[in-house]
């Protein structure tokens, strides 16, 4: 039995079975909120959000996240449409509205006390809490250059050098 196989999977294989829509909507589970970690830092980006993602593939599963999947869609068309990401910035009008809600950790953060060395591992999109990390160290030490600045490593790993190395910059 195939973990994977859903309610549609089971419709396609027995097309005898034709059950009410309203039935079909009344046992679909309530998508859950999906969770991104936010790739920038508020004050290298005051404003702004930036969160990154990664559609994977496998060639058994040919299905997409429901958001991922969205995102995909819509980054693709905006991407094929305009010319310049900076365009895209500067056209906000483009992107349907979205909710989105913070969650804010009290755990996972730097720490305050800027001497102290810190040292990331994040593989692929698992990076981007740490690129906002990085950026709001930069914009720290910008502001505060009299301060004594721990090192900062990152380390993290892509699966296809070629099309995830995502911050390559």
């Amino acid at each position: 039995r195939d973990c994977n196989t859903c309610v549609l999977d089971l419709l396609r294989a027995f097309p005898s079975c034709q059950p009410p829509l309203s039935i079909l909507l009344e046992h679909l589970p309530k998508l859950q909120a999906r969770s991104y970690s936010a790739a920038s830092s508020t004050l290298y980006h005051p404003g702004k959000l930036h969160f990154v993602f990664n559609v994977v593939e496998f060639p058994w599963f040919s299905r997409k996240g429901v958001c991922t999947g969205w995102l995909q869609e819509l980054v693709t068309s905006l991407l094929q449409n305009e010319k310049t990401e900076a365009r895209i910035e500067t056209n906000l009008t483009l992107f349907p509205k979205m909710s989105i809600f913070v969650r804010e950790s009290h755990a996972f953060r730097l720490p305050e006390d800027h001497s102290v060395p810190i040292v990331m591992v994040g593989p692929g999109t698992g990076v981007a809490p740490f690129i906002g990390f990085l950026q709001h160290r930069e914009e720290l030490r910008k502001q505060m250059k009299d301060s004594k600045f721990g090192e900062t490593w990152l380390f993290f790993g892509c699966r296809h050098h070629d099309r995830d190395y995502f911050f390559r910059e």
